[in-house]
């Protein structure tokens, strides 16, 4: 049973904890997803998160008991259908794959727009039922959309852990509420945690897709607050693709600007020194920067975030973090000032974010409320 509850601003379903638990049978799943790169494996991986160095992110695959059909599954293929697949598109191997290995599934998961789409389209042609959820966060993309429309016959459950892009699958696509469902996206809040202070106090900027990094030099140049950014390239998305750019052409950095990549382990030290953290965004449809906006709040961190009509499910204006106009150096200074400058306020409303994190927006929650939207499709 799936019940409807308030997170923030949005309806997120998740399961019903006053229902007796449904009875778990013996799920077997594949997840399409789009690359493991540089990920060890699972035995290697589940070292690392015990050991506390790795994020819990084996937690999906074993929740729903899930063979993930990416890079490293294809390459272990026999050498003929590897040859195959490695003239074809990337996503369409990729699902021609998850195709052929459907019968031995409860159920089929394609994670990203891209390969829910193919799959959807594919079964939909060869008219196979198998249970199909997709998982996906920019429904409004031109030309997407009505593709995604057409798959949505074969996929049952569109999964979305944005609350505008629902919005706009129900308004524009005229999709049925209860295919497109809204469950707030989660981190490892047993990783991402508050953390004692090790060294001299920063503020900090995350990510690489769809940042504003020249605004934030622009705000901090006059400072003297020291400032670490943690990217290599910035993705720019635009209506019809996405362009990388190296962070250096965003330089020469201010003085008290530092700028690098980190691992996980070494993030989490950075989080710990900043008094808040802050994500300048440009102008976006879909909810760039969740992950390290969930990240810096389970840390008890407040942030200062770019206003925009996506970022609207999780900041709680005043209470969590800030909110500041796009592309505006003068706002985006006079707030880093004001929390820099009042380190009590900061460390409250990083308190209430991390509550925040704990009640809506937990690993365990997302994965969760992933296997239940599976189960409830099967016979």
């Amino acid at each position: 049973m799936i019940s409807v509850h308030s997170a923030g601003n949005a309806t997120a379903f998740k399961p019903d904890s006053t229902a007796p638990p449904p009875h778990r049978r013996q799920l077997k799943t594949l997840t399409l997803v789009v690359s493991s790169f540089g990920q060890p494996d699972l035995e290697e991986l589940e070292r690392l998160e015990r050991d506390d160095r790795f994020p819990r992110v084996s937690l999906f695959q074993r929740a729903l008991n899930s063979d993930m059909l990416d890079e490293r599954a294809i390459n272990a293929l026999r050498p003929l259908r590897r040859m195959v697949y490695r003239v074809l598109p990337t996503a369409v191997a990729r699902v021609i794959e998850g195709f052929l290995r459907r019968k031995r599934y409860d159920a089929l998961i394609s994670w990203g727009e891209r390969y829910s789409i193919l799959m959807g389209l594919l079964l939909r042609f060869m008219r196979q039922k198998t249970p199909h959820v997709a998982l996906v966060y920019w429904i409004s993309k031109p030309k997407q959309s009505y593709l995604l429309k057409q798959a949505s016959r074969r996929i049952d459950r569109i999964v979305t852990w944005s609350s505008v892009q629902r919005k706009y699958a129900l308004e524009h696509l005229h999709l049925p509420p209860s295919k497109v469902v809204y469950v707030p996206y989660g981190i490892d809040q047993k990783f991402w945690r508050p953390l004692e202070n090790s060294g001299p106090p920063i503020i900090s900027s995350v990510g690489e897709e769809m940042r504003d990094y020249a605004t934030l030099l622009r705000a901090v140049e006059t400072t003297q607050i020291p400032c670490r950014i943690v990217a290599k390239m910035v993705r720019i998305i635009g209506q019809y693709g996405s362009e990388w750019r190296p962070i250096d052409k965003y330089g020469p950095f201010p003085a008290n600007v530092s700028v690098g990549t980190a691992t996980f382990t070494e993030l989490r030290e950075i989080y710990s020194r900043s008094k808040f953290v802050v994500l300048p965004l440009l102008p976006s449809e879909t909810s760039s920067g969740l992950t390290v906006l969930l990240e810096a709040m389970a840390m008890g961190k407040a942030v200062i975030c770019t206003k925009s009509d996506a970022q609207v499910d999780v900041i709680v204006e005043g209470k969590t973090g800030l909110f500041v106009k796009g592309g505006d150096p003068n706002a985006l200074r006079e707030a880093i000032e004001f929390l820099w400058n009042l380190p009590q306020k900061a460390e409250e409303m990083g308190k209430e974010a991390r509550k925040y994190v704990e009640a809506h927006h937990t690993i365990d929650g997302f994965v969760g409320s992933v296997r239940t939207i599976v189960e409830e499709l099967l016979p």
